[in-house]
């Protein structure tokens, strides 16, 4: 089967904190389930063909070793998210904030794209008079 890729990593391995516990809570469970003295065990008891004992012990230390790793990295860093519903009316207040704070941008000199200006104000309905002044915009941005 192929590789489904997790969307975020808790494991970050440039931040030297989330590295460190990583590594404590993975040595902590090797630890704990004794995995690599079962690793070196099964190593020195290795015989051809490979007996059914060895492989069960092979795939029972493969699993403790990704149950470790699994578990090591949901201790590293908290995943932020999903704890504020959306919904589309949220959406369309936040582009319309977006849109008009960026026509404000644009007329203090600032830059912004024009046509992310004319995408967003056509997809809200909105049309903006191109002569507009700054303190027309500024009325409007404070009734949001």
């Amino acid at each position: 089967p192929p590789i489904i890729k997790p969307k975020a990593r808790r494991l970050q391995c440039n931040h030297p904190r989330v590295k460190k516990a990583y590594l404590d809570k993975w040595e902590e469970y090797c630890k704990k389930h004794k995995i690599l003295e079962r690793a070196i065990k099964l190593e020195n008891s290795l015989t051809y063909p490979l007996s059914q004992e060895a492989q069960q012990e092979y795939k029972l230390i493969d699993q403790l070793r990704v149950d470790g790793v699994r578990s090591a990295e949901r201790s590293c860093r908290k995943l932020r998210m999903g704890a504020v519903p959306w919904f589309p009316e949220f959406q369309q207040l936040t582009n319309k904030i977006r849109l008009w704070t960026g026509i404000q941008h644009k007329l203090q000199g600032r830059k912004y794209s024009s046509k992310y200006h004319r995408h967003t104000g056509k997809k809200l309905g909105i049309t903006i008079p191109r002569g507009i002044s700054l303190e027309e915009v500024n009325k409007t941005t404070t009734g949001l």
